[in-house]
């Protein structure tokens, strides 16, 4: 498909899977198979995209990055007495 596309002058950037937890049972064996499975296909669309040269959007770095910097900064400022949302600044 990468091949096909550049044959025909479209240029490509091919996107890592991004972490969801909406789905599956969230346990201990579920997530880490999760996490395996993201890692491998993750590690696949890098290697495609820098052996063809193509863009890459890594939507899994950037997620990693943003759950690290927030897990820090939470952890930093947690009151248990007060929780903050994320998305919404709105206390809980």
């Amino acid at each position: 498909m990468i091949e096909a596309a550049l044959s025909r002058g479209i240029k490509v950037i091919l996107l890592t899977p991004a972490w969801d937890r909406s789905y599956g049972t969230g346990d201990t064996a579920w997530l880490s198979l999760v996490q395996h499975t993201l890692q491998i296909n993750t590690l696949q669309i890098r290697r495609l995209a820098q052996e063809y040269e193509v863009g890459l959007s890594d939507s899994l770095q950037c997620f990693s990055g943003y759950n690290e910097l927030y897990s820090i900064e939470r952890s930093r400022h947690e009151d248990p007495q007060r929780r903050v949302q994320p998305d919404s600044g709105k206390d809980q």
